[in-house]
């Protein structure tokens, strides 16, 4: 087992599986997941969460009951007994004697406070916040860790291209393919920066056409808008997507349990998405660059750059993005003014230092 499985395995024995919570806690749950048995039936409260962040707050309960647990508290108790000011500071001093950063446990604790919302939801949750261990900003801030900056977009693109031709010049192996994958990965998001759900539900055939010789075009179904729309593919993606519907993918695609028509797969050959997707974006970030790229990242970079270079180009940018209108591109992604200040800020300190 690898170190990583054997600290993951770790972690899940400090907790009570969701198998195993209190059958009033497993019900109460189960309820408020679930929809309704009928249209005129209010749903759930996490009905609209994702599997992702029920796992999440699931994790969180479980740890706080196995505390519970050793400290021989009943598991069965009424909710308001188990969860009390005395009990939670116990829990808080339990983090920071285990040395957890102020980050983490202010983390943890908001998880916990999120799942006893879901479980039972009560004003008294948020009076949680105002105990006295609960880490300050101050706090946060001090053991916040500083990522790298993030490279230009011109430093993304050139790099990940290169990358693209050095495992495309490798002996085709699982490590030359995952190579290959995650590079143009990246770099189609550069030049189309959808949202991850949209990058990650392409399909061939519907999703990605072939037109022409060497044209392609893509059809993007789900956004914000409600509405689809179609767009060229980039020229300078074409030789790497022929290379990777051609090679690539057919090799990973050998060892998937069934075909499918995704566009981007896993190492086992099964359609990539959601976590994985963003892995890919993670992994290839802290390995290439130093720093963690995440897909809206990417989108944002897109974005800022156009606008960068050019604060006129609202529409270019708004195009790229797929946005209907440009007061969002505007209001979030253009700092021009922003940079413009930071310019004139440094340029009166290097006076100042000459004086």
């Amino acid at each position: 087992m690898s170190p990583r499985m054997r600290a993951r395995a770790a972690r899940a024995r400090r907790r009570v599986a969701f198998p195993y919570w209190p059958d009033s806690d497993r019900h109460a749950w189960e309820r408020e997941m679930s929809e309704p048995p009928t249209p005129l039936d209010q749903p759930g409260r996490g009905v609209h969460l994702s599997a992702a962040s029920r796992r999440v707050y699931e994790h969180a309960w479980g740890h706080y009951l196995a505390w519970l647990r050793a400290q021989d508290i009943a598991l069965d108790a009424p909710l308001a007994e188990r969860v009390t000011p005395t009990l939670f500071a116990g829990w808080l001093a339990h983090l920071r004697a285990h040395k957890r950063s102020a980050q983490t446990i202010h983390n943890l604790l908001e998880k916990l406070v999120r799942a006893l919302d879901l479980l039972e939801p009560s004003p008294a949750w948020k009076q949680l916040r105002r105990l006295p261990g609960w880490p300050t900003p101050s706090e946060r801030r001090a053991t916040r860790r500083l990522e790298p900056e993030m490279p230009d977009a011109a430093v993304l693109l050139t790099s990940t291209l290169a990358a693209c031709d050095e495992a495309k010049a490798r002996p085709l192996g699982r490590a030359s393919a995952l190579a290959f994958r995650n590079a143009f990965m990246i770099a189609f998001a550069m030049l189309h920066p959808f949202r991850r759900r949209s990058l990650g539900e392409i399909e061939l055939g519907s999703g990605l056409t072939q037109i022409a010789a060497g044209v392609w075009r893509l059809h993007v179904s789900r956004t914000k808008l409600k509405t689809g729309f179609d767009v060229r593919l980039a020229s300078v993606l074409v030789p790497h997507l022929e290379h990777y519907l051609g090679v690539v993918r057919p090799y990973l695609m050998g060892g998937a349990p069934e075909a499918h028509a995704h566009l981007w797969v896993g190492p086992s050959g099964r359609h990539l998405v959601g976590e994985s997707l963003y892995r890919v974006f993670r992994d290839t970030g802290k390995r290439q660059f130093r720093c963690r790229l995440y897909p809206h990242q990417v989108r944002h970079l897109a974005a800022t750059s156009v606008l960068g270079r050019d604060p006129r180009a609202l529409a270019l940018a708004t195009a790229i993005l797929g946005n209907g209108s440009s007061v969002s591109v505007n209001g979030t992604y253009d700092r021009s003014g922003r940079e413009a200040s930071l310019s004139m800020w440094r340029e009166l300190r290097r006076r100042i230092r000459r004086r």
